[in-house]
């Protein structure tokens, strides 16, 4: 009887691994919109990057500043504004906060009055900081610094304390993205090949 015990046993294994696939396969063909939009998506960020790379060679040849724009004060209200939004909703917006609120509930509300606390303070100080970008010349974000208090030092040490955190932040995207893609390919696209995608 044993014997037999272990053929029912490895058929019906057998029978819920085809039963799986199956399930498996039908998921992915429901996914086929989804992954025809993320191709979409990444052919228009590859034609953007490319007319980005020939506007700004053409820039440099005429010899105008191609910094200027996003730090000079030429970019428009509604451009900022995206620049902004794009920024603040990132993969740890996806990923991230669902994942803390359903581990630690009401302790994620705090993402809530933090985002007022970022657009009240961008409110208060981007006006003047902006004003002063356009009278001053700035073109990058430490040139205030070095306007303001003409240390080499202080330069250096504003240019690391900005972008060491962004090494983080980097890190956060990628893998929430690769964690976002993975999961809804149903672990058809691995998370290294997603953080590689991203």
């Amino acid at each position: 009887s044993c014997p037999g015990t272990a053929q029912r046993r490895a058929a019906g294994g057998s029978a819920m691994a085809q039963e799986a696939a199956r399930v498996d396969d039908a998921a992915q063909e429901e996914n086929i919109l989804l992954y025809a939009c993320i191709g979409a998506y990444m052919l228009l960020m590859a034609v953007i990057t490319i007319l980005a790379y020939r506007r700004k060679r053409k820039a440099l040849a005429t010899g105008t500043q191609a910094l200027a724009a996003q730090y000079g004060g030429t970019f428009s209200p509604v451009l900022l504004t995206l620049t902004t939004f794009s920024s603040v909703f990132s993969g740890y917006t996806v990923m991230g906060v669902p994942q803390e609120a359903s581990m630690k509930g009401y302790f994620a509300m705090r993402w809530f009055p933090a985002i007022f606390v970022i657009a009240l303070g961008m409110m208060v100080y981007y006006p003047r900081i902006r004003q002063l970008g356009i009278d001053r010349g700035y073109r990058s974000p430490n040139d205030f610094v070095t306007d303001r208090y003409r240390s080499k030092v202080l330069r250096i040490c504003c240019s690391l304390c900005t972008c060491l955190p962004q090494l983080f932040y980097l890190t956060c995207q990628l893998v929430s993205f690769a964690e976002l893609l993975s999961g809804i390919t149903l672990g058809a696209v691995p998370k290294l090949y997603g953080m590689i995608i991203f």
